[in-house]
């Protein structure tokens, strides 16, 4: 056994290595209490935040999902507030969602044009 177990035999034995052990004891014994300790805060932490946590997945989702549209709309104001007022750039930004159903209803437009033709084609060949 190491010399840190071994237990004098008599108490005048080298009090030194009775209070080393009994010191040894005292730091395992306080590490297992702050072991419980900071388990506890822990679980009272996540007991705390259980009421929030469907919130903040939702939440975090929500980010990863939006994070190419914010830094499409940051990188736009960002070139319009170089080229001109800010006045022109909120009046951008806030007609943006109708330029993109006029854009979509353009490509829409376009398809629908193209099959038409396709089809007249088809027709005057036969």
């Amino acid at each position: 056994m190491p010399d840190s177990f071994v237990r004098p035999l008599s108490p005048g034995y080298g009090g030194r290595r009775e209070s080393s052990y009994y010191f040894q004891l005292a730091l395992y014994a306080g590490g297992n209490v702050l072991a419980v300790l900071i388990l506890l805060l822990l679980w009272f932490c996540w007991d705390v935040l259980s009421a929030f946590q469907e919130p903040l997945v939702w939440s975090y989702l929500c980010s990863l999902s939006l994070r190419d549209i914010k830094r499409y709309l940051v990188n736009t104001a960002r070139r319009e507030l170089q080229t001109s007022s800010f006045v022109v750039c909120c009046t951008k930004l806030l007609l943006l969602p109708a330029v993109i159903v006029w854009q979509l209803f353009e490509e829409l437009r376009d398809k629908v044009a193209a099959q038409y033709h396709e089809l007249q084609q088809k027709k005057q060949v036969r």
